[in-house]
């Protein structure tokens, strides 16, 4: 993994994404130990984001909350 100067985290379910040029989300669940090295490596370098399935949820919402305020 290159370094870089911020790891992205999902601000609702707490997934980190590994790399910038895929879509690939690490929970905890999935990877304990992996994911505790990550997140011990960056420690206070995180940015907060949506993850792929979060975002085309909250994407929803807004969409549903334009239609009611438009209505």
């Amino acid at each position: 993994m290159n370094k870089k100067e911020l790891l992205v985290m999902c601000c609702v379910c707490q997934k980190i994404r590994i790399d910038d040029t895929s879509d690939f989300w690490l929970s905890r669940e999935e990877n304990p130990e992996g994911y505790d090295s990550i997140m011990k490596e960056y420690e206070k370098r995180i940015s907060d984001t949506y993850c792929s399935e979060h975002l085309e949820k909250a994407m929803k919402e807004v969409k549903r909350y334009k239609e009611i305020k438009v209505s």
